[in-house]
């Protein structure tokens, strides 16, 4: 291990050339993803925000509209204010059903039309591969904590206005 010191502190170029050096580089670079992934509980600079409305309640939704933010949605988030939630934007309107899988928060998700008129609300436990489908062909999906739309009184048939200013989904 000495050995392995010195060689570095002369040639550091010739320490990743080691086995040693190519397994710390390695462990560097999972380490740097990683931390990446941990940042990603907390929302991205890249994906954006979205003000919306409902009667007279006002939600600041972070963006999904790109196949990987849509995946990845809020997985292993562990809080979020109240009046904050995720809109998941997609290319076409079409029957969806959302899991909990890697999900640590109680959520509840109104899927809505493209118009922005909700389809239905449904309760979503944490880490539950139980699927919740939409009921209909639905363009969004809105993420808030669990009891949102209960509290809101929001529910079927009602518009979420300000989604038709999402951009369009890849």
């Amino acid at each position: 291990m000495g050995l392995r010191v010195k060689i570095a502190q002369i040639h550091p170029e010739r320490a990743l050339m080691s086995r040693g050096g190519i397994r710390l580089f390695v462990l560097s670079a999972w380490m740097v993803l990683c931390l990446g992934a941990a940042c990603r509980s907390h929302p991205t600079s890249d994906e954006g925000f979205l003000d919306l409305q409902v009667g007279n309640r006002h939600i600041r939704a972070e963006l999904a509209s790109t196949p990987i933010a849509r995946s990845t949605g809020l997985m292993f988030r562990t809080q979020m204010d109240d009046n904050a939630g995720m809109l998941f934007v997609f290319p076409d309107d079409t029957p969806r059903a959302f899991w909990m899988k890697n999900t640590l928060l109680p959520l509840s998700i109104a899927f809505m039309d493209d118009h922005g008129v909700i389809l239905n609300v449904d309760d979503m436990q944490p880490q539950s591969e139980d699927p919740h489908p939409s009921r209909g062909p639905a363009k969004y999906a809105l993420e808030m904590n669990q009891g949102w739309f209960d509290r809101a009184g929001v529910g079927t048939g009602v518009t979420i206005i300000g989604v038709e200013k999402a951009p369009l989904a890849n």
